[in-house]
């Protein structure tokens, strides 16, 4: 948890420092699952920055499917 809270302060002063007049693309393995989010504060707290910030995800279905689970941990904003 350590981890991704850093993680999100870190996210947070890179994303203060983009110009709004101008357009961009974030996408990564982050490992936060945002089916979760439900379940984890930070994963939502990872969420409400991005939106915060006006990124709005562009894939919001699993990304990875096993028999037993599902996850989106891919994320594309």
């Amino acid at each position: 948890n350590q981890d991704i809270a850093t993680f999100i302060h870190d996210l947070d002063i890179i994303l203060q420092g983009f110009n709004s007049n101008n357009d961009y693309v974030i996408c990564g393995d982050f490992n936060i699952d945002l089916l979760k989010l439900d379940t984890h504060s930070l994963y939502s707290e990872y969420l409400e920055l991005l939106y915060s910030h006006s990124f709005i995800p562009a894939n919001n279905l699993p990304t990875r499917l096993s028999r037993r689970n599902a996850t989106l941990i891919d994320h594309i904003f």
